[in-house]
């Protein structure tokens, strides 16, 4: 069971101080070691962990990530070949990021050129060998997780709708 589970004691959090600080570059390298450094073995939140997310409003965050969403959802959706099932999102659900499969690929170093972090989702399934899984590998290379963060309100999802419009002018 889960509270049997050794609590994460290795954690570091002076690339989460120095995103908050708006430095995001400067902090990568010390995520990167931490995500290292922790490895994929399952392990309890540390307390720090826990007491941070305990003074959450979900409720509140759960409204801004919809609106978030939406807000790209009315201005992509004419130009996403993501199903319309995945980008139909029913009234209580909370999405991860706005899923927008471009009609032509644009590279996720575009966006981060222009500060917009894009991450790279499933990359080991473009590296990974064997026959089969073609879709699962261009959906890899070509889909763009567009953040909808509740940090994030109008203003920033306007400057990823005109980063994706202005792209190859």
């Amino acid at each position: 069971p889960p509270e049997t589970w050794p609590r994460n004691v290795d954690y570091r959090f002076e690339h989460l101080i120095l995103r908050h600080l708006g430095q995001v570059e400067a902090g990568y390298s010390i995520f990167k070691d931490n995500e290292r450094r922790n490895g994929a073995d399952i392990a309890r939140m540390s307390e720090l962990s826990e007491s941070i997310l305990a003074q959450i409003d979900y409720a509140n965050v759960a409204r801004l990530r919809r609106e978030n969403y939406l807000h790209l959802h009315a201005a992509l959706s004419t130009t996403n070949r993501s199903p319309m099932d995945v980008t139909e999102i029913d009234d209580d659900a909370v999405p991860l990021c706005y899923p927008y499969l471009p009609r032509e690929k644009i590279e996720k170093q575009y966006f981060w050129e222009r500060r917009l972090f894009i991450p790279v989702l499933w990359a080991e399934c473009i590296t990974r060998p064997g026959a089969g899984f073609a879709w699962e590998r261009q959906l890899s290379r070509e889909l763009l997780p567009l953040p909808i963060d509740h940090r994030y309100g109008g203003a920033e999802m306007d400057r990823i709708i005109e980063a994706i419009e202005a792209y190859g002018k």
